[in-house]
């Protein structure tokens, strides 16, 4: 959660101010305070959603409810490509599954039919395709 404000005049921004990354490096480092990688990666876009674009052909960020991820411990508290963990990491952390950590990539396994759970959207079904796809990598909570 990083919620918006707009100082007298001045741009958005966030309530944290994030050092300036050069958009021409690996794109990885980045302003999500719970893992610290890209605000940018992962991003879905609307036009991605409207209808007859097709699916969504990149990977997706996703954030969890922090109780679900894995305490572990620091460094185990997240894998690359996450930088970090949450401040409150391993602590807030109550999760059984080990895998499960800041940075995790995440995805639909590919036996599961997408046609027969009946998703009533265009879009819908484009996000479980992309899910099962190319997946999500979990970036904050």
């Amino acid at each position: 959660y990083q919620r918006r404000v707009r100082a007298a005049g001045g741009p958005a921004t966030s309530l944290v101010r994030f050092p300036d990354v050069d958009i021409y490096t690996d794109g990885i480092v980045g302003a999500h305070g719970g893992s610290g990688m890209s605000s940018i990666g992962g991003t879905l876009r609307l036009g991605e959603l409207l209808k007859g674009s097709g699916p969504v052909r990149h990977v997706l960020k996703i954030n969890l409810d922090s109780v679900n991820y894995y305490p572990g411990g620091s460094p185990a508290s997240h894998r690359w490509p996450a930088q970090t963990a949450d401040s409150c990491a391993p602590g807030c952390y109550t999760g059984k599954n080990p895998a499960l950590t800041m940075g995790s990539l995440v995805a639909l396994n590919t036996s599961i039919d997408i046609d027969k759970l009946g998703f009533e959207t265009e879009p819908g079904r484009s996000l479980a395709w992309t899910f099962q796809n190319y997946g999500a990598y979990i970036v904050d909570s």
